[in-house]
């Protein structure tokens, strides 16, 4: 009876979860590939790489979004079964809460599984892809901007010149003009060009060229000579701050954020904080979920009393996704205090399912 029970129980709860988890990633993965029609209209993107681009987003968006599903579809499960008047009948075969809690528990594991698959290695997969295809695209933009033995003004401040280009997005003899912070003028001449991606921009890597500053239009202040030159020149990134590690910390794998190697190139503090968050962040569903049916699990069912339940359960929620920020900021700035993240966890689950041996739930 138990392993039937179990299974039924199961099945309402993962109904309710692929159901609310496909609503509410759609409405939001939606208003997020707005931002990507700019591609595939004034930028001239295909549309199997808009397509692309856009699911990309798809499995950050659904490793965040688990915790809050696993919440909502605990709560609606329950309330079918107590509108169905199932609940109560399980209620006076006099099984205790833990018996009760015992499908959710099963059915939480599998979903959290799912959560380190997606935070342990697709999504910095996607992450690395996406990063790919960007560096892809802005290559292509590119291309099909700057016209071959034309004077291409990019913005009010540059003008570039190239005598010949291929597919592949590579210059030949190309010249740059710009202004510097200073108001100076900027001259850049070289023999090849070609856009890269360095230190999370994308910009011109230079060939075998010169570069001279002039001053007040007559004295040069500045020359160089060189064989390779990236340029400051940033054509296509919305945000003009410049990030020191070429890859951004959320592209690395779980087991690549333990290499020692990675702390020369970001602070310890932020790799410890970016290890901790994948690996607490699914348990987050697990305690969301059990705090939801503890909660409504109590005393009688009422309709006055559900509903304020329901609003209990929203503001416990709120509050231990609270904390879990400010300790994750906590950890962040102090890496020594890494166990409080895991304490917190550990003992807010241990507590709830010990609220639920207290006692048997009998229905009179």
């Amino acid at each position: 009876m138990l392993r039937k029970l179990d299974s039924y129980i199961c099945n309402r709860f993962f109904k309710y979860f692929f159901i609310n988890l496909l609503v509410i990633t759609g409405i939001l993965w939606f208003t997020k590939i707005v931002k990507f029609l700019e591609l595939a209209t004034v930028k001239n993107v295909s549309f199997i790489d808009f397509i692309l681009l856009s699911l990309l987003t798809l499995f950050n968006l659904v490793s965040f979004l688990i915790p809050l599903v696993i919440l909502i579809a605990s709560i609606f499960t329950l309330y079918n079964l107590y509108h169905s008047k199932e609940l109560f009948i399980i209620k006076s075969a006099g099984l205790s809460r833990i018996k009760i809690i015992k499908p959710f528990l099963i059915s939480f594991s599998f979903i959290l599984l799912l959560n380190y698959l997606l935070l342990f290695y697709l999504s910095p997969l996607s992450e690395r892809l996406m990063s790919s295809l960007s560096t892809k695209l802005a290559n292509q933009f590119l291309v099909s901007v700057l016209e071959e033995e034309t004077f291409n003004k990019v913005d009010d401040n540059t003008t570039i010149f190239i005598d010949r280009k291929d597919s592949s997005g590579v210059f030949g003899n190309i010249v740059i003009y710009s202004k510097d912070k200073e108001n100076n003028d900027v001259f850049i001449n070289s023999k090849e060009a070609k856009l890269i991606k360095h230190k999370d921009k994308m910009i011109l890597g230079l060939n075998q060229g010169s570069r001279y500053v002039v001053e007040n239009k007559q004295n040069i202040k500045d020359s160089l000579i060189f064989g390779k030159y990236l340029t400051d020149l940033d054509f296509f990134n919305e945000d003009k701050e410049i990030f020191k590690p070429k890859r951004k910390i959320s592209e690395y794998y779980i087991n690549e954020l333990f290499d020692k190697e990675l702390t020369k190139q970001y602070k310890v503090s932020k790799v410890v904080s970016e290890q901790q968050h994948r690996i607490m962040w699914p348990w987050l569903g697990v305690v969301l979920g059990v705090m939801s049916i503890t909660i409504l699990l109590s005393g009688e069912y009422n309709r006055k009393g559900n509903i304020a339940k329901n609003i209990m359960v929203i503001i416990a929620a709120l509050m231990f996704i609270l904390i879990y920020f400010l300790l994750k900021n906590l950890i962040s700035q102090r890496i020594n205090l890494v166990f409080v993240g895991y304490a917190y966890i550990i003992s807010s689950l241990v507590l709830l399912l010990w609220l639920n041996t207290i006692n048997r739930i009998k229905f009179f």
